[in-house]
């Protein structure tokens, strides 16, 4: 709790303090315990805040840019764009184009832009603006109060197929620090891929000879149960926005940040983290790949901490490998896995790289872009999200981003637009 200081003027690093924006942009209440309310008020230069203790208004703190608060940086939103208005309807159509087999299953869809928001339906159910800000895809009606049954029944969808797919999506504001202003995602699409395994071989691995060694369960039975539907309502969470250590070489991250040239898909360095930044140049698109765990419980769709029912696949010797080689395999404690999920999320680059912050960076003596996180709220039409699930993923095919297999009532091949 923030007490009186005897000093008119002082540094201050804010710790442990809900943050949220008032009503004017320039304007910022602090709550750090009953009675203890702050203001911040802005220089035009931005460079500089003061901020003033209103239970004692001879207190002044002097916060230097960018402002660290526990939960976010501040965002400019005077020129953002309104939130999406969505489609109301279900988009499927019928189609005789047949998706390509596959050495592994992959369905895609693309969802706009639906709204920003300083929520978190998930972490923060009933708190508005306790969040940081978010970007958020998907369902147009999602708010702090959104539970599955809201989900699942009202909003419109700025996903492909429609109200098909009442899912949410999000991650956190990428901010210009210079001005607070967020960098607004171009173009995104959202994966759904077998990964690790093949449904025709489970868990295993190819020895010298080439031959595919299936791993086994002591009764003789084989490993992989085969991929599981997520359930409606499940609770996703990758990534960490609270991390507090750099990440170190080799690895293994929930997120990864690309920089492609104007009229280029491939990916000119290796990592924006592990790269000079100055090195994405003004008017290429960066890029940033956020990843949910793969594993589940199967049982529950949410847990205290949102993760403890989900897992990452984890790392297992060969058996009888002579070179001590690994494969994949979900944990014991979570053996049901599910398609992969991830989001690939594009930006244009605006202005000098290095001035572009997550708005969950809140420290800044660690590399910018490591607090990237996403949450997945799902709220797919049982009838929709089987098919693709049996079409595509359990039947390794390639569905590009608008196959979604063969409809159980006309067995008719459909597609979403």
């Amino acid at each position: 709790m923030l007490r009186s200081f005897p000093l008119a003027v002082l540094t201050l690093a804010i710790t442990n303090a809900y943050a949220q924006l008032d009503a004017q942009p320039n304007k910022l209440n602090i709550e750090v315990g009953p009675g203890n309310a702050i203001t911040e008020t802005v220089r035009p230069d931005n460079k500089s805040r003061t901020i003033k203790i209103e239970r004692n208004p001879h207190d002044e703190m002097i916060v230097t840019h960018p402002v660290v608060m526990t939960m976010g940086l501040n965002v400019d939103l005077s020129t953002v764009i309104p939130n999406a208005t969505g489609y109301p309807d279900i988009r499927v159509k019928d189609t005789t184009e047949e998706a390509p087999a596959s050495t592994g299953g992959a369905f895609r869809t693309t969802c706009p832009y639906a709204k920003i928001e300083n929520a978190d339906p998930i972490v923060y159910p009933g708190l508005p603006l306790k969040s940081h800000y978010h970007f958020f895809v998907g369902n147009t009606y999602i708010n702090p109060w959104t539970d599955t049954h809201l989900l699942t029944t009202t909003g419109n969808s700025t996903c492909r197929g429609g109200i098909v797919n009442r899912s949410s999506y999000w991650f956190p504001v990428l901010l210009n620090t210079l001005n607070s202003k967020p960098l607004m995602p171009k173009g995104l699409l959202i994966y759904y891929k077998t990964n690790n395994w093949t449904q025709a071989k489970g868990y295993g691995w190819t020895d010298t000879a080439g031959v595919w060694r299936e791993e086994m369960n002591p009764d003789g039975t084989r490993k992989f149960p085969g991929y599981t539907t997520p359930p409606v309502g499940m609770k996703l969470l990758g990534g960490n926005p609270n991390r507090s250590v750099n990440p170190v070489a080799g690895e293994s991250l929930p997120y990864r940040w690309n920089c492609r040239m104007p009229g280029s898909s491939t990916n000119q360095f290796s990592g924006w983290i592990a790269e000079d930044p100055v090195k994405c140049p003004i008017g290429s698109t960066l890029g940033l790949e956020l990843y949910l765990p793969q594993c589940w419980d199967g049982v529950n769709t949410d847990s205290a901490d949102h993760r403890s029912h989900t897992a990452v696949p984890i790392n297992v010797k060969n058996t009888g490998d002579p070179k001590g080689g690994t494969h994949k395999e979900c944990p014991a404690t979570h053996p049901k896995p599910m398609p992969a999920v991830s989001l690939s999320i594009d930006f244009t680059v605006d202005a000098d790289v290095r001035l572009y912050r997550l708005v969950s960076d809140v420290n800044v003596n660690l590399k910018r872009g490591i607090t990237a996180h996403v949450d997945w709220f799902m709220g797919w039409m049982p009838k929709y999200i089987e098919m693709w699930m049996d079409y595509c993923i359990r039947g390794q095919r390639d569905c590009h981003a608008h196959l979604i297999g063969r409809d159980p009532d006309d067995g008719k091949l459909k597609a979403i637009f």
